[in-house]
């Protein structure tokens, strides 16, 4: 009996850590936004051997770049989650 109790306390448990996952899980694909803090890029480490043409990096998001300004798309209202 007492086996069966430890049993049915530990399940409980499981459920319970099991539906607060699952609630966190369903806001995050509620969230309509994602919002980055910062990203950090470390080239130290990399060797160029021949260097031609343009190097361009970064993350776009439909944002029309011209020399002086940078138009980024309106932002929809919802959650934000920081990274």
């Amino acid at each position: 009996m007492e086996q069966l109790l430890q049993e049915n306390f530990y399940l409980r448990r499981r459920v319970e850590e099991l539906e607060r996952e699952n609630q966190q899980i369903r806001l995050m694909l509620a969230a309509k936004t994602l919002l980055v803090d910062k990203i950090e890029f470390n080239f130290d480490r990399i060797r160029i051997e021949n260097l031609s043409g343009a190097l361009q990096i970064g993350l776009t998001h439909q944002a029309d770049v011209n020399p002086q300004t940078v138009n980024l798309p309106q932002l929809t209202k919802g959650p934000i989650f920081r990274i």
